[in-house]
């Protein structure tokens, strides 16, 4: 059914969101998908829309008369038909064929509305891939005049691995996009991904923009700045957790919800969380790490800049199903050894960096029974996996191991402690979290739930 598409930015105003649904609806429209955010006092918003049975207008006409209907500021207000017609568009690519290939496939398709009408390049090396999807390359250092001849309106550096002049980012403002690695600004120039990986950075990806000169310019690290979410359904958290999970945790941060703050916790593992603290990227790592030198627990792995908040002692012990006798009635150290030695009896093992899997490492002693690679990231994985029968025993803790069901022979009592950020402690939420670990109403319920406040 024919549609068309508004594009909207307007000053808000009460009232604005019905005004526009209804203007809509009176020009005979149906709303098919809409989204919208508030800005700085401003509101943008994207209708799409179909025509319904006896509409008399065209859905792009009728669309126009209904942004005039709603009030909205014409100056900023765009409506197009759609589907759109596709873009007369130029590739430009150096050797690496990923991003290029992807584009076409996508054009093809007809998922990704453009018209590749020309490839061009800086090298010789993907002209098979133009002659494949019947597009004409061309070799050529002077780019702009070779995409410009083949009449495109829209270029797309598909891994180019050029620098644009400055008169060629003028002449295209606006219609020229740059498809890179995600290290930009930060990593400039060659072999980012190493130097990235030196600097701590884990996660790599690719990114897009409009193409200016100026791309390489950027905050010296340490930078303050200021940061606009393009939605509203992100918020930036109060609180950021990173680090080992436990159900105690979800009861702390579940008390820091109803006192008014928002967390975000990730679990990583306490060796990632450890280093994510080090790094600064977070307020808090939740840690249990038991050190084989002394048999401490946490505070031998701090380091300059990181204080150690006490958070609690939990039961680590074998999780099994009742009445197995390899497990049953049996001290956890034999019991662990006979599994080890059996090649029928499968564990399940927890992933690299959480500190339970430093205990099994330990408990293991070099051992590598069956199942030893398959590695979940949560105590609660782990018991899943046995009370299935996937798997027939794994360490976890003992609130878990009996919210499944499961028996359990203790190994240790561990510390589940914090490493804070000690330049953070006098944030408000930070200070919140810290004044909740105190509240004698959390210590009820960590004890109502098999945990031993320390």
């Amino acid at each position: 059914m024919p549609g068309a598409v508004l594009l909207t930015s307007s000053p808000d105003r009460p009232g604005l969101v019905a005004a526009i649904a209804g203007a809509i609806t009176g020009a005979g429209l149906n709303i098919i998908d809409v989204d919208s955010h508030l800005e700085l006092g401003w509101f943008h918003q994207r209708v799409e829309v179909e025509t319904v049975g006896g509409a008399t207008d065209d859905a792009v006409t009728a669309l126009e008369r209904a942004a005039v209907v709603a009030g909205l500021d014409l100056a900023r207000t765009r409506v197009r038909a759609l589907p759109a017609p596709p873009v007369p568009t130029a590739l430009l690519v150096s050797k690496a064929p990923h991003c290029a290939a992807d584009l076409l496939a996508r054009a093809d398709a007809g998922s990704l509305p453009i018209d590749v009408r020309v490839i061009v390049s800086n090298h010789p090396d993907l002209g098979h891939l133009a002659a494949r999807w019947d597009v004409p390359f061309v070799h050529a250092d002077d780019v702009r005049d070779a995409a410009e001849a083949h009449g495109a309106e829209l270029f797309i550096l598909a891994r180019y691995m050029r620098i644009l002049p400055p008169e060629v980012c003028e002449r295209w403002a606006g219609r020229c996009v740059n498809i890179h690695h995600s290290f930009l600004p930060a990593f400039v120039g060659a072999d980012p991904y190493r130097r990235a990986h030196e600097r701590g950075v884990k996660m790599i990806g690719a990114t897009a923009h409009y193409v200016t000169a100026e791309l390489d310019d950027a905050l010296p690290a340490g930078s303050a700045a200021s940061v606009t979410l393009f939605t509203p359904h992100l918020r930036v958290p109060d609180l950021v957790v990173v680090g080992s999970h436990d159900p105690g945790l979800d009861l702390a941060t579940g008390a820091l919800a109803r006192r008014g703050w928002s967390a975000r916790v990730l679990a990583v593992g306490s060796l990632g969380g450890l280093a994510a603290a080090r790094r600064g990227e977070c307020d808090l790592a939740p840690i249990h790490l038991l050190d084989p030198k002394t048999d401490a627990y946490n505070l031998p792995f701090l380091s300059e800049g990181l204080d150690l908040v006490p958070g609690w002692r939990r039961m680590q012990g074998v999780a099994f199903r009742p009445g197995d006798p390899r497990f049953e009635g049996r001290e956890a150290a034999e019991a662990i050894a006979a599994a080890a030695a059996d090649p029928g009896c499968l564990m399940v093992n927890r992933n690299p960096g959480a500190g339970t899997r430093l205990l099994t490492d330990k408990l293991l002693a070099g051992a590598r029974p069956e199942g030893y690679w398959n590695q979940p990231r949560s105590h609660n994985a782990v018991a899943a996996a046995v009370a299935q029968g996937r798997a027939d025993w794994g360490l976890a803790i003992a609130p878990v191991a009996a919210a499944y069901g499961l028996g359990f022979l203790p190994v240790a009592e561990e510390h589940f402690d914090f490493a804070l950020v000690a330049a953070r402690r006098t944030r408000p939420a930070v200070a919140a979290f810290l004044d909740i670990l105190t509240d004698p109403a959390l210590r009820d319920a960590l004890e109502a739930a098999g945990l031993r406040p320390a």
